[in-house]
């Protein structure tokens, strides 16, 4: 009995054991997850830390949802539908997080705003209905101008405004309406409509337009071919001389009707329908070898995609599952493969219609499950090393960077900032002034990546030339600097000095004395200097012995003279 006891508090000890083991291997897969999902992050958005992911939520109240996010590099302009259905506006600075809700700048007629675009000082924004088309100017006063009228105006027959994008100085508007889909070039310049209808195939119904660098690509339906699925998709270039290259026939035969795009340089991203039972699907595109890639297997089933833009040379990627359940992801092109952010997302939000980065900062329009309107503002700013890396100190010599008023020191090799994009000034320095730094300042821009700039330091020497004057051909001088004595016949002596203050002394032979420049204090700043010594004979003080004789003999012959004439007085 004894011995089946013992035998189950055995067994029992041993599944514990196990359970306990399982349990660890799970946290630790788990936690080990999170932290491969935080570094992955780390790499794809460039965040300095990951630690405490801090979004501001800014409530777009009244607001349902968003439909455009466009952008001047220091405001977004949104565009957006209201809870009562109305079209909205706004304007939102990340600089201090505000948004200012200025839809009673709309004209009464407009409805249904659906894209904006920013380009030449000015927004465009674009919506519409079938009968009733929307074009709308904002500028740099704060003013709307109202251009609808000219689409109808300019013969394009423009029934609503589904895409703009700006490239090369020029806007692109592409439309819609209930014969075919109309396209215009607007030139803000010059305030000029051109229109491209005639250019375009009637049945190219636009949905969106993209600036790839070069032209435009435009993505879409045909016309008129009834309901989907079953409706052929459209692609097609447009170039800025408003010429027309049709793309639609390499389309695999997935692909159905087109919507979003997005661009990284070299391939495009985008989604669509499928052509034979309407599902989304999300595929690859590279236009220099027609190359595609079917990607919807690599995304979870049942995710509606609303957004896509492009990062760093990949893809975020934003959705939602059911319209209650937010997704947010990246696109690797390279590895074709997706990493899963949706952790990051606050939980009161159920969907993601709009991404957008600006000023370093991760700007991300939601819908919250009471079905209003936000946005989530990443405060974390994307930091980018800089790294100065010196060469040519010794080893634990302090030397030092300033950049951009921030000075920052070391005794070792590298010095390392942590800073957002921007345009940086910096300065060199060390407290050994023996050695000079090349360079010893510069200006460098810093643009979605890391920096490594090489310093350089040089042992530095300075010339000083010691110059006389006054001394005959060929006689030998000499100065002396700290102990070091050089000689010369000629008329220069040269000394290679480390930085410093010196003193010297200047030695010239018997019969000669310096009246400058003798003796005194250089500093090695005056580098390339010369001293000019001046040197003449010495004068000759010894008494001539002539005039003494002159003088004894002359008194002789005086005291002769004298004693004659008093012996004749004396005989007279």
């Amino acid at each position: 009995m004894d011995k089946k006891v013992k035998l189950i508090k055995i067994v029992v000890s041993v599944i514990l054991l196990l359970l306990i083991s399982g349990f660890s291997v799970m946290a630790y897969i788990s936690l080990n997850s999170i932290h491969n999902a935080n570094e992955n992050l780390k790499k794809v958005l460039n965040y300095s830390s990951l630690s405490a992911l801090n979004f501001e939520m800014i409530n777009l109240t009244n607001w349902n949802y968003i439909t455009s996010i466009s952008s001047n590099g220091n405001l977004l302009i949104l565009t957006g539908a209201s809870l009562s259905g109305n079209p909205t506006f706004g304007i939102f600075y990340n600089q201090n997080y505000t948004f200012i809700d200025r839809s009673n700048l709309l004209p009464g007629h407009v409805q249904n705003l659906v894209t904006s675009c920013y380009g030449d000082g000015i927004f465009l924004i674009g919506g519409g209905t079938f009968s009733n088309p929307v074009l709308l100017e904002y500028n740099s006063y704060g003013y709307i101008v109202d251009l609808s009228s000219s689409l109808v105006s300019n013969n394009n027959n423009f029934g609503s405004v589904n895409s703009i994008a700006f490239g090369d100085n020029i806007f692109l508007i592409g439309g819609a309406s209930n014969a075919y889909s109309p396209i215009s070039f607007f030139y803000p310049v010059s305030n000029q409509f051109v229109s491209l209808t005639n250019n375009i195939p009637y049945y190219f119904a636009t949905n969106h337009n993209l600036w790839n660098g070069n032209n435009f690509i435009m993505v879409g339906a045909k016309a008129g071919w009834g309901g989907s699925p079953g409706t052929p998709p459209a692609m097609g270039l447009v170039y800025t001389n408003g010429n027309f290259e049709d793309l639609s026939n390499i389309l695999p035969s997935y692909v159905g009707v087109m919507g979003e795009i997005a661009y990284n340089g070299y391939i495009y991203l985008i989604t669509a329908e499928n052509s034979s039972n309407g599902a989304q699907i999300i595929f690859s595109f590279n236009l220099t070898n027609d190359d595609f890639n079917y990607l919807t297997n690599l995304f979870p089933a049942g995710l509606n995609i609303n957004t896509i833009t492009n990062y760093q040379n990949n893809f975020l990627i934003g959705g939602n599952f059911n319209s209650n359940k937010p997704y947010l992801a990246v696109y690797f092109p390279l590895n074709q493969t997706i990493l899963n952010l949706t952790y990051i997302i606050p939980s009161y939000i159920k969907n993601i219609n709009g991404l957008f980065e600006q000023n370093n900062t991760l700007i991300i329009a939601g819908q919250t499950l009471n079905n209003n309107a936000i946005l989530l503002s990443n405060k974390n700013n994307y930091l980018f090393k800089i790294n100065f890396i010196e060469n040519g100190l010794p080893s634990g010599t302090p030397w030092s960077v300033t950049l951009n008023g921030t000075t920052k020191s070391s005794t070792t090799n590298t010095i390392t900032f942590s800073e957002p994009n921007g345009t940086y000034s910096y300065r060199i320095a060390t407290v050994n002034k023996s050695y000079s730094p090349s360079p010893s300042s510069g200006k460098f821009t810093l643009n979605g990546e890391a920096v490594n700039l090489s310093i350089i330091f040089k042992f530095q020497t300075y010339t000083i030339t010691f110059i006389e004057n006054g001394l005959p051909p060929e006689t030998n001088w000499s100065v002396t600097i700290n102990g070091i004595t050089k000689y010369s016949t000629g008329e220069n002596i040269t000394f290679t000095l480390i930085n410093g203050t010196y003193t010297y002394n200047v030695n010239v032979p018997s019969g000669y004395i310096i009246v400058e420049n003798g003796s005194g204090e250089i500093n090695t700043w005056n580098s390339g200097s010369k001293i000019i010594i001046k040197a003449i004979q010495t004068p000759n003080n010894s008494i001539s012995i002539i005039p003494i004789v002159v003088t004894i003999i002359m008194v002789i012959i005086i005291g002769v003279l004298i004693n004659e004439i008093r012996k004749r007085k004396n005989k007279k």
